[in-house]
């Protein structure tokens, strides 16, 4: 997988200090984009045929907002790589072999793999990642079955400094029903932060009281 802006000003919008969102003219403010009211001089100036495009609004109590799309669009992604150096050749190289993961904009590090002789003793070698691409193979790449035997997997996942606190990993299990053709997906949590861990019932990391500040969108400093 790999993440791109899909901006059409083609730039990215992933720092709040910088944020047009995907269009900028249409969606690069609050009030554009209905997160906040809108004017009422604004709404005549708009409907009185100043407006580069029709734009529909919605009454809330005495106040309008703008009832676009705008809100539901992504303005931000990332690709990531894993490439042995950072050089034209060695991040196409990564792309060809598909070591490769997306971000919704932070810069979050993370490493998959899969194999049948992984093991929760190799977390504790220097070695760590030379050893899991001696026993199994990276994200991107094709696990052959193996008669009798069930896979596991390592992953390894470090936060964004400049971003929240990482709360979980997760794995997302799909497959398709080979008798009917309906896919199928599991989400599991595979990793908790402070110290928690997942419900064996559920596959759901507890509650750590990280919160989100909805009039501010603050975030818990200390905690994903």
């Amino acid at each position: 997988m790999v993440g791109a802006s899909d901006t059409h000003t083609g730039a990215i919008s992933d720092d709040e200090s910088d944020f047009h969102s995907k269009v900028g003219i249409l969606d690069g403010d609050a009030v554009a984009r209905g997160s906040v009211p809108i004017s009422d001089e604004r709404v005549e100036s708009l409907t009185g045929g100043q407006a580069i495009r029709q734009l529909a609004f919605k009454k809330i109590g005495e106040r309008n907002f703008n009832d676009a799309v705008f809100n539901t669009w992504g303005a931000s992604g990332l690709a990531a790589v894993w490439a042995e150096e950072n050089t034209r050749d060695s991040i196409f190289d990564a792309f060809r072999r598909k070591e490769t993961y997306a971000t919704s904009g932070s810069r979050i590090k993370l490493r998959f793999f899969g194999g049948y002789d992984l093991d929760a003793t190799m977390l504790e070698k220097e070695d760590l990642i030379k050893e899991a691409y001696r026993k199994g193979v990276p994200m991107g790449q094709d696990l052959a079955p193996s008669e009798g035997k069930a896979p596991s997997f390592l992953i390894w996942a470090m936060r964004d400094k400049n971003a929240a606190p990482l709360q979980r990993v997760q794995i997302i299990k799909g497959w398709v029903e080979q008798t009917t053709g309906r896919p199928f997906e599991e989400v599991i949590d595979v990793a908790c932060s402070d110290g928690l861990t997942p419900d064996p019932l559920t596959n759901r990391c507890p509650d750590n009281g990280a919160l989100v500040d909805i009039s501010d969108c603050s975030i818990s400093s200390d905690r994903g």
